[in-house]
């Protein structure tokens, strides 16, 4: 996850799902000695959240809301 973020940060971030809306997720970073079930948000700090991935965990630091196109 930290990878497609990264390759997708500034514009348009990567489009993702969060809490039943689709967001766009910026400013990625790894999240050390955090893990759970992938996709659950784990903690919070600071306006980040920390998201479980397949293999430990990330903070994100800016969620987007996304606007669907019709």
């Amino acid at each position: 996850m930290l990878r497609k973020i990264d390759s997708a940060d500034g514009m348009p971030g990567l489009t993702d799902s969060l809490f039943w809306q689709h967001v766009r997720l910026f400013d990625a970073h790894e999240a050390h000695d955090i893990s759970s079930v992938p996709g659950t948000v784990v903690a919070q700090c600071d306006g980040a959240l920390a998201r479980a991935t397949a293999d430990g965990a990330v903070w994100i630091g800016h969620v987007g809301v996304s606007r669907r196109r019709a």
